[in-house]
């Protein structure tokens, strides 16, 4: 949802850990933040990804807006690629991939994501969009079941684990939302998909042992997007 307190900045250095000198913000009750730096060839959201952590006991999740605010229960990170206009768990696993590939583009990466989710070539584009402003329910359920497994770091030592849960997750979702079409037509229905022994998925009607580091905290499947000056994050719900 809308993040509150959520840390917002320009990860110049490309180390994905916040430096004093980086480009930052706090988001607003709005998930809103204005990053302010002066434009130059180091220093511009064109080149460099942005990366948004949610802070466990800080970070408060409001949802769409309407409700009670939540307080997340985790610390985690997203990120997306510099030519990107939103940040969402979605964008987080097209950078992930971008990574895995040194010198891939993001349409390449997208286009691998979309495959590993079990998604069809013409909903490419859902990873890099506001799917809260086109109420896209289906990129929302994905969105929201992945912000389940992303970690209070991103780098090498998280980036396959990530991306193979998340892989598991969207095929499961897939095979959901085939058996349930209208669920991608409808706000989004009450469905988690959760990981059990031996890192398999499986929607949660089917009761198996869930791994320890599973829990019950859903919320934060945040997107921020930016203005056309790139300067300007808003957040929607997930």
């Amino acid at each position: 949802g809308y993040l509150e307190d959520a840390v917002v900045w320009l990860d110049q250095d490309d180390d994905g850990v916040q430096d004093s000198n980086e480009p930052s913000a706090r988001t607003n009750a709005s998930g809103q933040a204005t990053l302010k730096f002066e434009t130059s060839a180091n220093a511009t959201p064109a080149i460099h990804r942005l990366m948004v952590q949610a802070i466990a006991g800080e970070t408060k999740d409001r949802g769409d807006g309407t409700g009670e605010p939540v307080t997340v229960a985790r610390t985690y990170l997203m990120s997306a690629p510099g030519n990107y206009n939103v940040v969402t768990p979605l964008t987080t696993l097209v950078d992930q991939a971008m990574r895995a590939t040194p010198g891939s583009t993001s349409e390449e990466a997208a286009s691998k994501v979309a495959s590993d989710l079990g998604l069809q070539s013409s909903q490419v584009e859902a990873l890099h969009t506001d799917f809260m402003a086109g109420k896209d329910y289906q990129s929302q359920l994905y969105a929201t079941q992945i912000a389940t497994l992303l970690p209070a770091k991103l780098d090498e030592s998280t980036r396959g684990t990530l991306q193979q849960q998340a892989g598991q997750m969207g095929k499961v979702l897939a095979g959901y939302l085939e058996e349930n079409p209208s669920a991608a037509a409808s706000a989004m229905p009450e469905v988690k998909v959760v990981l059990v022994e031996g890192g398999k998925a499986q929607i949660n009607d089917k009761p198996q042992p869930l791994l320890t580091h599973m829990d019950e905290d859903t919320h934060g499947a945040v997107l921020l997007k930016r203005d056309a000056q790139r300067k300007v994050i808003q957040g929607a719900d997930g």
